[in-house]
């Protein structure tokens, strides 16, 4: 009917009822039906009237009538068609009033592909009439009865359909999108390579956009939208954008100054592309061209990638250095960036060369020594070598002694001194609070003992550092250096005494002291980089902004050796940024450049990046190209302006009428200064808008119409018109294709990154496999159908299922190709299991149906070709499924449930995995196909296979092997293949059992023991444990000894009760003398009888052994614990019959050892020992504790015993304190035996910071005191060892100022974290050994507090205030040791000479001496040459005088120092009256001159040092004159030796036929010689 208006019922029928659910089209003025209420509607066409043909798929031929569904005419008009009721009259176009054809046939042209002939009736979707003529009222979800097949709504025919396929072109449109995930396409759409082979190819540009070596990939997707949506048929591989050569170089000069020691030019560069980009390609090679006389490589290798900065590197030849005396030169130089062969780029390069310094050598004919610094300055840090060289002429030097004096807030010992000719003993004194000058204290003497001549001997080498605080730029006096001693192959020839030596640094001439320099570490420049150098602005489209951050590296200056340039410190310190020029290109925030809403033009931004270089702010420009498209740059175009309705289509709603859609592009136009302008794409990434969403609606890059009227569609403030017109255009057909999948996409392996568009494109093309070209060769190969119906203006509309999109197959490939999934998106097909061969261009029709009207009538169609050639099968597999293993060997065995096999591991039954392979193609499964048949070829009586090969035994007793085939009889590819295996059926048929020694030890198993006797003199019998094996009919064994089906008895319980099990397996334990059977039974009738014989007669101990891996160590055994802790001891008992208890002690329950083994303890007062469980007491000292055990002597059993050597060493408990090895003896250098004279000792301090179970404890204090025994050690050293976790105090130190006592406190403030159930070494005292003793000698600790922190931050004092350490205390032995070598070099004048330090020193005091106190404590005895006031006498005295000689503040001053140390400084200038202080030294030491210390002071403790010469006490000359007769006295010298001893006649026999001077006050006395008078002073 015709609408009435808007707004009223659509149309009447049937007396006038209305249909309210439909509605009025206005652009026809026709109804729309979209329902029925009041019943079946009338045939109605409801468009204009077709011309010439008869309306699609409603006209019958023959006798059959025909019903219309209701579906609309394809538009044309009949034209001499004429029905026999009421007949539309041709050009009329007047719609049929609901009459209907009462069986007479049209005698018009019948409907393309749906007229029915003969008796066949119409096919409709889901409504068919039954061939008879239809009434008025149509058949409602009825099917067709016909032979034709029937064609279901969205899904495939399930049997052939009748299809005629009529032709239709490929879609040549934008139907294949490719889409770029990262770069813009040039503006317009993709053009079509290839419309028959659905090939399409499109230009990318803007590439600089992305950053160099990004990745990126390109997609391809047929239909959909251009931006999203549509089937996606794959991605290409990532590929990368590509660098560009560098175009200009940045260069900082790094070497400002360049010395001939140091002689390499190093410069820093920054390279950038020709768009400012620092991620270039590496150039070939970089040269530095215009220093004369240069080696010019430098490695291309360290060039950043990022940032494209690198350093070159040049060996300047001497020859280009200015002589010496002269100035310093300036050169100017160029850095090169050369790519193969072309110079791309150049930087100018500015340096100065320092002038040549002069060789300095030892002076020909005087001795001495040379020592050669650095010729140039030195960074803070740095390590450098200083070497020595002694002049000796014909003298062979045998030994020597110096001192090397460095000034320690400049240069730092390196620990490495080395000789090739000399064996070294080396040591440091650090410099005294307050003082500058450390000491470096150097013995030599001749490798091989071999002395050495010459006028260059090389002494050493040692390595030093600059300190990192060394003050820079500063030239200091660091080193002086004076010889002790020169001493020749004769050791009394010292001919080089006390005598400054001679430097070579960066002047040129020989030096009395050594300068050093520490370099100025300043900034020389920066070099700077954006992490985006080009930024294309997508705000307007993408409201979002884009960021580049400017980096920078600042280079400081340093000096290089061809090995490498000394630490400079660059670095990205913190520097700041500023816009040097460029308008509205973005904002700068700190150093982050955004562009955003606020970019309005494009432009190239610099920055500079600053950093302040000690006052002088140095900078680096970093440029920022910024592309800009707005406003008039963009462009809207869209691929049609006027939308028109399609004939026939409704939208998904069956509520409007289905309209065209076109394809909107964004197209923007970039520019920025200098730089050409171009046009991209940029739809994708544009937000598209639609004025009037009722009219156009807009996603994706496509525009629909939804009604008639018009729409603005744009982004960016360009828009374009489209219209929505009420004109028509009709399907014509529809061109559909299978698509399996894509093929090649062709995109370089690299793009170009460049800014100029006409330079930076890349073509990329795809294409995807379909129609024909799918060849589908396997059953299940599947893919997607896309189909287009083309319209009658040239434009095509995309189909889905959900639009109305249907396939029906063709009768061949009914039984072929069949739909698996269906979604509103895409049909997916798949090849039929069992199919066929086929290749036809009209394999498939697709059919554009409207599924709004009834019956579906179909609005156009096409054909879709495909072949599919399936292979035949080239061979078969059948295996077990890995899911049920069961093989035993190469062969499956499985067994009866009811066997107890099954309970040995056996399967009651197994999955087969069967597999067919066809050529090339990957094996395919075939276990569950019901086309595979399983068949039993052999052992049918023992197994049955399921149709989905699971094999189970049948019930049954015997055993064998069955064979299976696979076969394939119903499928004809795989008919001729096929495939066997084998499957066992097995089942237990025996057991035997094996008793064995118990318990067990290593070889047990393989003894039988069927006796068993008396264990050593007790009255309890040995056991046997039990090993049970069942055998299978295969011959295989298992073992069951632990299994739960294991069962036992024994025919006399008196002697052996019924067996049990301990742990898992039976034991035998006998209780009586006598025999019994027992018997084990595995499931039911399997089992086996054995005679086990118990016996009155004992197996006696022959062998004990201990073990020693229970010790808390090994090596040595060592039970190292808290005192009073207990350890059960581990030992073996070896018995006659060969058998063992591995553990006697605590492995033998029902024969405790302690009734046939006793213990014993050679010291034990240190450990205890008693039924096997030893108790430590207290320390070993000398040798290890014997602990012994022994067999019980009865009955003419043979006497065994064995020793174990343990040590004993107590561990702290919790807050106490332990000295000394954890293992072994506490107080030894190798832990097993006591010290020799001579060694060292290691002495470790250790605080147990453990924790009790309810509160965490860490130390934050330790207080404590040593005592030592100082008759027979010295204090070497001590270092300090706090926990990582200490923060805050740090404060340790040991006070020695008593001898034999040591005070010593850690202050470590509170730990940053919880330090608990642990022991940690807060100190280390090294101790030599310079005497022996033949019983021993105790080292004592005594905390005075240790503060313990809660984890609640509680301190208190724990545990022993004031009281004695319970594992510290302890004793130690000094053997004799070999003594070293005497009286054959001098020895060192240092204090911490180790080679000294061996040949022993005074330890051993005068107690008749004053005691004036020593600096560092309280003294109770002084020795003879104690200068330093140490209570010892050794080379540090001498070094001490030495120091104080060469003016060093190392020592304090002279008048700060007591009288004892004053009168021990001269030796040769001894007073007999202690109290004559007016005589000594006042104010200075420098005065050369008697009472002043001097060098024959210096070198006379050197000779008492080296037993050479004596000390002579004139301190009370009553005693010493015996007798005074005239003018003549006779004087009782009292000479002591180096250790303060009275020197024996045999002791000091060397001082016969010498020289003795002695120097004495001759006040009130006077001299006569010959009978006149001398001065009374003389």
């Amino acid at each position: 009917g015709v609408c009435r208006g808007t707004g009223q019922p659509c149309c009447t029928w049937d007396g006038g009822n209305p249909d309210t659910t439909d509605s009025c089209d206005p652009d026809t003025g026709q109804c729309i039906f979209t329902g029925i209420t009041t019943g079946p509607k009338p045939t109605t066409s409801t468009g204009t009237t077709s011309t010439g043909t008869t309306s699609t798929g409603t006209t019958s031929t023959g006798t059959t009538g025909t019903t219309s569904t209701g579906t609309t005419s394809t538009g044309t008009t009949s034209t001499g068609t004429t029905s026999t009721g009421t007949t539309s009259t041709g050009s009329t176009g007047t719609t049929s009033t609901g009459s209907t054809s009462t069986g007479t046939t049209s005698t018009g042209t019948t409907s393309t592909g749906t007229t029915s002939t003969g008796t066949t009736g119409t096919t409709s979707t889901g409504t068919t009439s039954t061939g008879s003529t239809s009434t008025g009222s149509t058949s409602t979800g009825t099917t067709s009865t016909g032979s034709t097949g029937v064609v279901t709504t969205g899904g495939f025919a399930t049997t052939g359909g009748n299809v005629t396929c009529p032709s239709c072109a490929a879609v040549t449109g934008s139907g294949l999108s490719l889409r770029f995930s990262s770069a813009l396409a040039t503006a317009g759409f993709p053009a079509v390579q290839s419309p028959t082979a659905y090939a399409n190819s499109r230009t990318f540009q803007s590439f600089s956009a992305l950053t160099p070596v990004s990745t990126a990939t390109i997609s391809a997707s047929i239909g959909g939208n251009p931006c999203n949506g549509g089937l996606l048929l794959g991605s290409t591989p990532s590929f990368s954008t590509s660098t560009m050569q560098a175009a200009s170089v940045t260069a900082v000069v790094r070497t400002t100054m360049i010395y001939a020691d140091y002689p390499v030019l190093s410069v820093a560069f920054a390279l950038r592309d020709a768009d400012g980009r620092s991620r270039v390609t590496r150039p070939t090679s970089i040269t530095i061209t215009g220093i004369t006389n240069t080696v010019a490589s430098c490695n291309v290798a360290n060039i950043d990638a990022v940032t494209g900065i690198g350093f070159c590197d040049v060996t300047v030849a001497a020859g280009a250095f200015p002589a010496v005396g002269g100035s310093a030169s300036v050169v100017n130089a160029n850095l090169n960036v050369i790519y193969s062969g072309t110079t791309a780029a150049t930087a100018p390069v500015t340096a100065n060369l320092a002038p040549t310094v002069a060789t300095v050598t030892l002076t020909s004919g005087s001795y001495g020594m040379l020592i050669l610094l650095p010729k140039s300055p030195r960074m803070p840090s740095e390590t450098f070598t200083i070497s020595a060289f002694g002049y000796s002429g014909a003298k062979k030097l045998a030994n020597f002694q110096i001192l090397i004096y460095f000034n320690a807030s400049v240069v730092a010992d390196d620990n490495s001194i080395t000789s090739s000719l000399y064996t070294l003993d080396t040591s440091v004194t650090q410099p005294k609070p307050g003082q500058p000058m450390a000491v470096l204290s150097v013995i030599g003497s001749p490798k091989n003992s071999v002395p050495i001549s010459g006028d260059n001997i090389s002494l050493l080498s040692a390595r030093f550092k600059v300190v990192a605080g060394a003050t820079a730029g500063v030239t200091a006096s660091a080193f002086t250096s004076t010889i002790i001693s020169f001493t020749s192959d004769d050791a009394s020839d010292n001919f080089v005494q006390v005598q400054p030596a001679s430097f070579a640094d960066s002047r040129d001439t020989k030096q009395s002291s050594g300068l050093m320099t520490a370099w100025t570490a300043d900034i020389s420049g920066i070099l700077g980089y954006a992490t985006v150098a080009e930024i294309f602005n997508t705000y307007p489209f993408t409201s979002q902004s884009q960021q580049s951050t400017i980096g920078g590296r600042i280079i400081k200056r340093s000096i290089c050796t061809s090995s490498g340039c000394a630490t400079s410190g660059d670095g990205t310190a913190p520097f700041s940024c500023a816009v040097a020029n460029g308008v509205g290109g973005g904002s700068l925030s700190g150093c982050v450049f955004t562009v955003g809403s606020a970019t309005s033009v494009g432009v190239t931004m610099n920055f500079v990046a600053n950093a302040d270089a000690g006052g002088t702010i140095q900078s680096a420009y970093v440029p920022i190209r910024v592309w800009d498209a707005r406003n008039s740059a963009i462009a809207v175009t869209a691929g049609s302006t006027t939308l028109n309705k399609i004939a026939g289509a409704q939208n998904s709603g069956c509520t409007a009428p289905l309209y065209q859609t076109t394809p909107v592009q964004v197209a923007a136009t970039y520019t920025t200064p200098g730089q050409s302008a171009f046009t991209v794409d940029v739809t994708c990434i544009a937000t598209l808008a639609s004025s009037d969403t009722a009219k156009v609606t807009v996603a994706g890059g496509r525009a629909t119409g939804v009604a008639v009227g018009s729409a603005q569609v744009g982004a960016g403030g360009s828009l374009v018109n489209i219209t929505v017109s009420s004109s028509v255009v009709t399907p014509t057909c529809v061109s559909a294709t299978l698509v399996h999948g894509p093929t090649g996409t062709f995109v370089p392996a690299t793009v170009p990154s460049q800014a100029q568009s006409t330079t930076s494109s890349a073509m990329i093309s795809a294409s995807y496999v379909k129609g024909k070209e799918a060849q589908l060769t396997a059953e299940g190969a599947s893919g997607a159908i896309v189909a287009f119906a083309r319209l009658s203006d040239g434009t095509y509309y995309e189909l889905l299922p959900a639009n109305g999109l249907q396939i029906v197959p063709s009768a061949a490939f009914a039984t072929i190709i069949n739909a698996s999934t269906i979604s509103a998106s895409y049909y997916k097909f798949f090849v039929m299991e069992n199919a066929g061969n086929g290749d036809d261009d009209c394999a498939l029709e697709a059919r554009w149906v409207d599924k709004c009207t009834v019956g579906s009538p179909t609005l156009a169609s096409g054909p879709i070709p495909a072949v599919v050639s399936l292979p035949t099968a080239s061979s078969a597999s059948v295996t077990i499924s890995s899911s049920t293993p069961c093989n035993t060997g190469a062969i499956c065995s499985i067994t009866r449930s009811t066997d107890s096999a099954s309970n040995v591991g056996r399967r009651t039954s197994t999955q087969l995995l069967v597999t067919v392979t066809f050529p090339s193609q990957s094996p395919i499964t075939f276990t569950s196909d019901p086309r595979t048949l399983y068949t039993v070829v052999s052992g049918s009586d023992l197994i049955d296979v399921s149709s989905t090969g699971l094999v189970t035994p049948k019930a049954g007793t015997t055993f064998g092997a069955a064979v299976i085939r696979v076969t394939f009889p119903t499928y004809s590819r795989a008919a001729s293949v096929s495939a066997n295996i084998t499957v066992r059926v097995d089942g237990v048929t025996g057991i035997s059992w094996t008793p064995s020694p118990y318990p067990t030890y290593t070889g047990s198993t393989s003894v039988t023991k069927t006796t068993l006797s008396k264990i050593h003199c007790t009255t309890a019998y040995q056991r046997a444990v039990v090993a049970a094996n069942v055998t299978l009919s295969d011959g295989t064994t298992s073992d069951v000894s632990t299994n739960n089906l294991l069962n036992v008895s024994s025919d006399t319980t008196s002697v052996v009760p019924t067996p049990t099990k301990i742990g898992s397996t039976f034991v035998l334990q006998p209780t009586a003398a006598g025999t019994t059977n027992v018997v084990f039974t595995f499931g039911a009738g399997i089992s086996q009888s054995r005679t086990i014989t118990v016996s009155d007669t004992s197996a006696t101990v022959t062998a004990l052994t201990w073990a020693t891996s229970f010790w808390q160590s090994t090596s040595p055994v060592t039970f190292a614990a808290i005192k009073g802790s207990t350890k059960t001891v581990q030992l073996a008992a070896t018995f006659n019959d060969g058998t063992q208890f591995p553990e006697a002690v605590s492995g033998v329950s029902w024969a405790p050892s302690a009734s046939y083994l006793s213990f014993s303890s050679s010291e034990p007062d240190r450990i205890t020992i008693s039924a096997g469980v030893a108790t430590i007491l207290m320390s070993s000292y000398r040798v290890p504790v014997n602990l012994t055990v022994a067999a019980a002597s009865c009955s003419a059993s043979p006497a065994v015993s064995s020793v174990s050597q343990v040590y004993a060493n107590l561990e702290p408990g919790l807050g106490d304190i332990d000295l000394g090895n954890q293992y072994g003896l506490p107080f030894s250098p190798d832990s097993r035996v006591p010290a020799n004279v001579g060694q060292l000792i290691t002495v470790p301090i250790r605080v147990n910071l453990g924790a009790n179970p309810n509160m965490n404890l860490y130390m934050t204090f330790t207080s404590f005191k040593l005592t030592y025994p100082s008759a027979y050690v010295k204090v070497q050293s001590i270092a300090y060892n706090l926990p990582a976790q200490y923060t805050g105090g740090n404060e340790n130190w040991c006070n020695n100022g008593t001898v034999g006592q040591m005070s010593c406190s850690a202050s470590a403030g509170f730990a940053t974290s919880l330090l608990t159930n642990e022991v940690r070494t807060v100190a280390t005292v090294t101790f030599y050994v310079y005497s022996s003793v033949a019983g021993a000698e105790s080292f004592v600790v005594a905390p005075y507090s240790t503060g313990l922190g809660a984890a609640s931050d509680a301190i208190g004092q724990y545990p022993l205030n004031g009281g004695s350490a319970v594992a510290g205390p302890g004793l130690a032995s000094f053997n004799n040791g070999v003594p070293g070598p005497q009286n054959k070099r001098t020895v060192s004048a240092d204090a911490e000479l180790h080679a000294m330090e061996r040949r022993g020193v005074c330890d051993v005091c005068l107690e008749a001496m004053s005691t004036p106190s020593c600096p560092t404590g309280s003294c109770t005895a002084q020795c003879y040459g104690d200068v330093d006031a140490n209570c010892a006498f050794n080379g540090a005295d001498v070094s001490y005088i030495k120091t104080a000689l060469l003016n060093l503040p190392v020592v304090p001053a002279y008048a700060s120092i007591n009288l004892w140390q004053r009168q021990q400084m001269t030796p040769l200038f001894f007073f007999y009256d202690r109290t004559f202080t007016t005589q000594l030294c006042t104010n200075t030491f420098v005065d050369a001159s008697t009472p002043c210390p001097t060098n024959n002071d210096a070198i006379q403790l050197t000779y008492i040092l080296n037993s050479l010469s004596l000390f002579l006490d004139l301190r009370n000359p009553a005693a010493l004159v015996s007798s005074s007769v005239g003018n003549t006295f006779t004087l009782n010298a009292p000479f002591y030796d180096r250790n303060g001893a009275a020197c024996s006649v045999s002791d000091c026999a060397f001082i016969s036929n010498r020289t003795v001077r002695f120097e004495f006050n001759a006040t009130g006395l006077s001299f006569s010689t010959a009978g006149s008078s001398a001065s009374p002073n003389a």
